[in-house]
């Protein structure tokens, strides 16, 4: 079987030898061929092969057919031929090796937010479909799986179920699957997703609720209370040692290095201790750690600074040597925990303060709300929750005016001790108002500076309230050793032990 380039000119000129069949072999089109008879009859073929089977098609003779329409028709016989033949393969893949191609095809090299795919897949999807193949997943297999995960997290049944639908269309797309099991499942009701605020009255029974869990379990939402940062997205372990919840610092260094834009909630999650300066009272946040990619600074109220010198002695007494503020451990253990939040916490939260929608993605936008809600202007409350404007991202004005607001920020954290301090004890706070507040903190501080004398702080018309002080913060051990009652019990109620 001879390879020539087949051409008009060629196919005029070749000629039967009158004794045998000839078969000669295109070298442009891979199985496209004519063959010559004794007589010199022209017939072309195309041959498809799968392994050692091949399959014979006859196109035409010559001149009827020509080279060109011969060409086109071996063309498209071949594309069907592996069309059918990559949809049989497709029907043996498994959905194991589905979910793996799809990441690896598309997710990653398309999505910022590929992990989050990646922890689902993990986490969801294999476990209910990984042994079976990929074409074998029904509707309402997939309905059937999404049934105790709406009853329990709908948010996160949505996600699963768009996710699924991604792959398969994806797949379709590639010749792997032929169907969408996920195709036109209604959503479930997300229950007002991002308007959840809760009440004072909530608040308390949150603040409760936090009761049942661990010292630095409690401690991570009450700071999220107390600053109203971000506190992090979830950071499931998936494979290998990560599947027996068990990080060390260099795994977790590693997972923040390549964390994505999605991932970039992790604000009070990642939280080291060399971020803290306890003597003035802040907490400084890089850059390379924020959502806006900027350098943000926190003051932190009595409470909050109390609350993470529990926090140390908690890790110091359990021998946790580690950078992170809320690295954990197991009682009795030593081994580190992953920074991460839990279901279990979520529902005994939910179970024991009556929420059944808590959520700590709430917290936040209930601090701003409550802040707001009190004459805090919502600009104000955005600098100290770092929303800065992109006119001043690379600004240099803009990063001296970022320090500036550094008193406004100390004052907006005061006056919310206070209000927060009056939540929890189930005071009026109607009344309260920041404007009043600060204009009598701000007459207050030019009258010191006219004196050159210390005065005391003064509190708003027909309200008693102590403003807190943002100078030196002496913690001693003292004082940390007693944070287990004064974090909770103290001016923000509760106890602190475990």
């Amino acid at each position: 079987m001879a390879k020539v380039h087949i051409t008009d000119k060629w196919v005029r000129a070749v000629k039967g030898d009158g004794r045998t069949y000839q078969e000669f072999w295109d070298e442009r089109l891979d199985g496209f061929g004519c063959r010559v008879s004794p007589d010199g009859t022209k017939t072309w073929n195309v041959v498809c092969r799968r392994g050692k089977a091949k399959r014979r098609h006859t196109l035409g003779t010559y001149p009827e057919a020509s080279l060109v329409e011969a060409r086109e028709q071996a063309g498209e016989r071949v594309r069907e031929f592996r069309r059918s033949d990559h949809l049989q393969r497709s029907r043996r893949l498994s959905f194991r090796d589905f979910a793996m191609q799809y990441l690896e095809e598309h997710a990653k090299q398309k999505k910022v937010s590929w992990r989050q795919d990646q922890e689902r897949i993990s986490g969801k999807l294999l476990p209910a479909f990984g042994n079976l193949r990929a074409s074998d997943v029904t509707r309402q297999m997939v309905i059937s799986f999404l049934k105790p995960l709406r009853k329990d997290t709908p948010v996160q049944a949505n996600r699963v179920k768009s996710l699924l639908s991604k792959m398969y269309n994806w797949g379709i797309g590639e010749n792997l699957v032929d169907h969408n099991p996920a195709h036109q499942i209604p959503s479930e009701d997300e229950g007002g997703g991002k308007d959840r605020v809760y009440s004072e009255d909530e608040i308390r029974k949150t603040w409760s609720a936090l009761d049942s869990l661990t010292l630095p379990e409690r401690a991570y939402y009450q700071f999220a209370f107390m600053t109203g940062q971000r506190l992090g997205s979830n950071m499931r372990p998936s494979t290998g040692a990560l599947e027996k919840n068990r990080l060390d610092e260099a795994t977790i260094e590693d997972r923040l290095k390549k964390r994505s834009k999605a991932d970039d909630r992790g604000e009070i999650l990642f939280m080291e201790w060399n971020e803290v300066d306890f003597k003035n009272g802040w907490w400084v946040i890089p850059g390379a750690r924020t959502k806006n990619r900027l350098e943000h600074r926190v003051p932190l109220m009595r409470e909050a600074v109390v609350l993470l010198k529990a926090v140390q002695e908690y890790q110091r007494d359990r021998k946790l040597n580690t950078k992170y503020v809320w690295v954990m451990s197991r009682p009795g253990r030593t081994k580190l925990r992953p920074p991460r939040y839990t279901r279990n916490q979520y529902l005994k939260v939910r179970k024991l303060s009556g929420l059944g929608d808590f959520s700590q993605h709430d917290i936040r936008r209930t601090v701003g709300t409550m802040m707001t809600s009190s004459g805090v202007p919502r600009d104000d409350v955005g600098k100290l929750f770092n929303h800065i404007s992109n006119s001043k991202r690379d600004d240099v004005t803009g990063i001296y005016d970022r320090h500036s607001y550094d008193s406004l920020k100390k004052d907006i954290v005061t006056f919310w001790s206070l209000k927060l301090q009056a939540i929890l004890k189930t005071q009026d706070t109607s009344s309260l108002d920041f404007t009043l507040w600060h204009t009598a903190q701000l007459a207050d501080r030019s009258a010191q500076r006219v004196a050159g004398s210390t005065l005391a702080a003064r509190s708003s018309p027909g309200h008693e309230m102590a403003a807190l002080s943002f100078g030196p913060l002496k913690i001693d051990k003292a004082t940390a050793d007693a944070a287990s009652e004064s974090a909770h019990s103290g001016s923000l109620g509760g106890s602190a032990t475990s």
